[in-house]
């Protein structure tokens, strides 16, 4: 049985180029949501066409890899009620890959404007995310370096940091923009502030916070 996996930048690709409410049509549940003062994930990735054998539309079409099933042409954002409903065996007549295709197509119409000004492709976009991601990493991985030496304290505490970005990294878990450019931030200029540990903690609270929504991703 194949698992669900998808990567960063396939998350990226489609949080950004989806229109932020669940992809069925007339559906207004929107993709984040407030939960005790936090915003949440509210809505929950779907395959167009199953990952697994026996599920919805699995073999409704050409043959498929399960990379392919887990990459962004086959996903798209829908709200629990109705992911349930059209993978139900007896919606299945009322909900094949074309009409789930359409939706899709529907709602990302941001994809179609990009590609027409800019040949991009998802896999570009990922490509791109992914190499801008070990930048940030070897930025961080030059400061702890840096910091064996000078700042025990904030030696540790990145370190820490590395091993939820590299958890997070294998989990394909989403970090919102912010709190990476927090971090890249604070790995940047660490070497120039007087209290470095602290400033970092700062960083490393936010990080930690937004790391607790990881399950919403799995």
């Amino acid at each position: 049985m194949a698992d669900r996996y998808y990567t960063p930048g396939v998350r990226a690709a489609l949080t950004a180029f989806s229109s932020r409410t669940c992809y069925k049509p007339g559906c207004t549940a929107p993709l984040l949501a407030k939960e005790d003062d936090r915003w949440v994930l509210a809505l929950e990735i779907a395959h167009i066409r199953a990952l697994n054998a026996g599920g919805a539309r699995y073999d409704d079409g050409p043959s498929m890899s399960d990379e392919a099933r887990n990459d962004f042409p086959n996903l798209i954002y829908l709200c629990t009620r109705h992911h349930r409903s059209v993978d139900a065996k007896w919606n299945a007549t009322k909900y094949p890959t074309r009409v789930l295709a359409k939706w899709k197509r529907d709602a990302e119409s941001g994809v179609e404007q990009l590609s027409s000004t800019i040949p991009v492709t998802a896999d570009q976009l990922e490509a791109v995310i992914a190499r801008a991601m070990r930048e940030r990493d070897q930025v961080l991985a030059d400061t702890v370096e840096r910091l064996r030496s000078t700042d025990t304290e904030a030696y540790v505490l990145m370190n820490q940091l590395l091993a939820e970005l590299k958890d997070a990294r294998r989990l394909g878990s989403i970090v919102d923009p912010d709190t990476v450019s927090l971090l890249y931030t604070a790995a940047k200029n660490l070497s120039h502030l007087e209290d470095s540990a602290s400033r970092l903690q700062s960083a490393a609270s936010k990080y930690l916070r937004a790391a607790e929504m990881r399950q919403m991703y799995e």
